[in-house]
């Protein structure tokens, strides 16, 4: 969603890739979910595996140019997540067939997380997107994410090698997280936190360079930004670059050996 502020800056619009899961081999639908964010939106995306015998030696395994995608909201992702959460994984295993699937239908699609039952008659989760017919409300188009599940050992005996078979279904899990974090970052309170945090380091930053820049008799100029801006974050310099012509007020910069602002402090402070 590009939008444009009331300064005048340019149209922008802005994507950051999150976390891809693979699974080529999924007993149903094998196919790669892609998760990430489009400016204030969370993305799940699925592509489609291609058919093994379609696939070349060094080729891709799955399909770019086809996919299903949903863009959510805030408040989609929070429903979504506690959805999962209350919902769906308590009763995942000891009673599969009470909560099957959760979602919700968003525009011209629909988002569900399902525990596999409906396609398998296993416990396999996973993440659908359907295209829905606004008419008739039902869906006209598929595709899903199986969610990897993965194995590890309890009590290893390392005498005999033997050791108890458990599962997470970490996949799932790492999706939950990223919900949870998707709504998280959307609060800016996390944001907000190191902007607090760094102004006090921003402060005494510019308040260095304004002395250097005084020091060394470089003429500042208000860039018009608002008397909020302070140092250089709101000031230009000769309109943004050094005069080329020599004024005798300025003092020829000497060889130093400063490697921080207090140091050039201390050595302009000599000068003078």
């Amino acid at each position: 969603m590009s939008f444009t502020s009331k300064n005048n800056y340019e149209e922008k619009s802005m994507n950051t890739r999150g976390v891809e899961f693979y699974n080529s081999d999924a007993s149903f639908d094998p196919s790669m979910l892609s998760l990430g964010f489009w400016n204030n939106l969370t993305q799940i995306k699925i592509n489609p595996a291609i058919a093994e015998k379609q696939r070349t030696e060094n080729g891709p395994k799955y399909d770019k140019d086809t996919y299903g995608m949903v863009s959510l909201p805030v408040q989609k992702v929070h429903v979504l997540l506690k959805a999962i959460v209350e919902q769906l994984l308590p009763t995942m295993v000891s009673d599969p067939g009470k909560v099957p699937e959760v979602g919700f239908a968003h525009g011209d699609k629909y988002v569900g997380v399902g525990n596999g039952i409906k396609y398998t008659g296993e416990v396999r989760p996973y993440v659908v997107i359907y295209d829905i017919d606004k008419e008739t409300g039902k869906a006209t188009a598929e595709i899903c994410y199986e969610f990897r599940s993965y194995e590890y050992a309890l009590n290893f005996d390392q005498t005999t090698g033997t050791y108890v078979v458990a599962k997470r279904h970490a996949e799932l899990e790492l999706f939950v997280v990223f919900l949870d974090e998707a709504v998280k970052a959307a609060t800016n309170a996390t944001t907000h936190a190191i902007r607090n945090t760094n102004k006090w380091y921003t402060e005494k930053q510019d308040e260095k360079i304004n002395k250097i820049m005084t020091a060394l008799n470089i003429p500042v100029e208000s860039s018009g930004s608002g008397s909020g801006n302070k140092g250089m974050g709101g000031r230009q310099v000769n309109g943004g670059g050094f005069s080329s012509s020599r004024d005798s007020n300025v003092s020829s910069a000497p060889i130093t050996d400063a490697t921080s602002f207090d140091d050039i402090e201390k050595e302009l402070g000599a000068m003078h």
